[in-house]
């Protein structure tokens, strides 16, 4: 530049004269582009997660004969993101244009004023060539220049998420944790469908060493609560609390060391039994197992604790699977746990055995379960009547028999359809119309 001024600075002039509409095209450019990759971003993402689940269940889409609609959902999903990716070629293209282009105006502009200054003597041929030659460096530079700013563009729109992840602040860890789960004024809809809200003001408040059963009909947020407990969501409205704390403001990895869950349908690793149970801790703790009656069925298997159980677990039974993740929520021995139907999978002599070990040791734990039989239900602390997103009724069993409300209709209803299922099995139907069966399920 210096070396250019002092050949001739109105060709510098000239030549500067095209910085200011770069700049102004750049920043312009530069806005929509990251908003324009941020959308490509996500298109791929969606279509990722539409292969991924595809993948996974691949045996169900093969049982249904679903292939070609999980192929019409891929390519949905893949066409949105090819069209996204075409809007952003296409502004890649015009920005390539325009200072691919600029430049060359002001380089024909510069010849052409400079050849003017030579005819007219204030210029000397020599020194214009001098000049066309530091200006085509310079011209190479701002190309190189405007590469590099594509290329930072398209990082800052795909690395959004991941910038909001290292600003965030490292979460409070407590030493101590008594276990006391409240949720308040809570009102929560799911991000994928906001306009329908699922829990409507709810409050609920679980003492240390309590044992909560939430109870009621499909789809009237039970699982829900349990989301957030987890963490998984965030409420709209309102606060979920562990000891006061806003689960918002504690650690993650502090709090998914004392909160444990047993999802309905377990997720197992294609690795041995012990890296499934200890699952990050250092070492398999037996009594886990043990409680959750899987030490029994894993010490006969020819490798014990180091076999390996396939993809998704695919080597073992339904119920083998649950009794591992039982032992993968104990072994961490949490203050909180959370069952959602976790004994459905177990047959009924094992479902006893863990419902008598899970009774031992819930105790020391504060407890929230889901569960649609009664003989899971009815020994809690409280039973948790959820319909419609509200909590219509909290009691014990007793008391809410007592009462004849949502709860008693919920049981009535289920054993009068176990009487009449046990009825036309054994062909007994008046007598079984009479008997009162102690073990039955309700709710969804």
């Amino acid at each position: 530049m210096c070396f250019m001024l002092a050949l001739s600075w109105p060709l510098t002039a000239v030549t500067l004269a095209s910085v200011p509409p770069t700049i102004a095209i750049s920043k312009i450019y530069g806005n929509y582009f990251k908003k324009i990759s941020k959308r490509t971003q996500k298109a791929l993402a969606e279509a990722t997660e539409v292969a991924e689940e595809s993948l996974g269940g691949v045996r169900t889409i093969r049982a249904f004969a679903g292939e070609p609609f999980a192929s019409a959902d891929f390519s949905a999903k893949l066409g949105e993101f090819c069209r996204q990716n075409s809007i952003e070629a296409r502004y890649v293209i015009g920005y390539t244009f325009l200072y691919t282009f600029l430049p060359m105006v002001i380089t024909v502009l510069v010849l052409w004023y400079g050849g003017m200054l030579v005819l007219h003597g204030s210029l000397n041929p020599g020194a214009l060539v001098s000049f066309m030659l530091y200006q085509q460096q310079l011209t190479s530079c701002f190309g190189a220049i405007g590469d590099v700013f594509t290329s930072i563009t398209t990082a800052l729109g795909a690395a959004d998420k991941v910038f909001e992840l290292i600003d965030t602040e490292p979460g409070l860890a407590p030493a101590t944790c008594d276990g006391h789960l409240a949720l308040v004024n809570v009102n929560f809809s799911y991000p994928a469908r906001p306009e329908r809200q699922v829990l409507f003001g709810f409050n609920l408040d679980v003492k240390p060493g309590e044992t909560v059963a939430l109870v009621g009909p499909s789809g009237g947020g039970k699982s829900s609560v349990i989301n957030l407990i987890e963490r998984f969501y965030v409420p709209s409205d309102g606060a979920v609390t562990l000891d006061g704390f806003d689960l918002g403001d504690l650690c993650p990895r502090w709090l998914k060391r004392r909160v444990s869950l047993v999802a309905q349908e377990p997720t197992l690793f294609n690795r041995t039994l012990r890296r499934n149970i200890v699952f990050g801790l250092e070492k398999t703790r037996g009594d886990a197992a043990v409680a959750a009656n899987a030490h029994a069925f894993i010490s006969q298997l020819p490798h014990a604790y180091e076999e390996t159980v396939g993809e998704r677990g695919s080597t073992l039974s339904g119920g083998q699977k649950q009794r591992v993740a039982i032992a993968r929520a104990l072994v961490r021995k949490p203050k909180v746990l959370l069952l959602d139907e976790a004994t459905s999978a177990l047959d009924a002599e094992s479902e006893a055995i863990v419902q008598d070990a899970l009774g031992a040791l819930m105790a020391s734990y504060t407890v929230v379960v889901i569960a649609h039989r009664l003989s899971t239900i009815q020994n809690a602390t409280r039973i948790c009547v959820i319909e419609k997103g509200v909590v219509r009724e909290v009691g014990t069993h007793d008391e809410l028999l007592r009462r004849k409300g949502a709860y008693a209709g919920l049981v009535r209803h289920q054993l009068s359809a176990m009487s009449a299922s046990s009825a036309s099995l054994l062909g007994l139907e008046d007598e079984t119309a009479a008997s009162t069966p102690t073990v039955g399920s309700f709710g969804g």
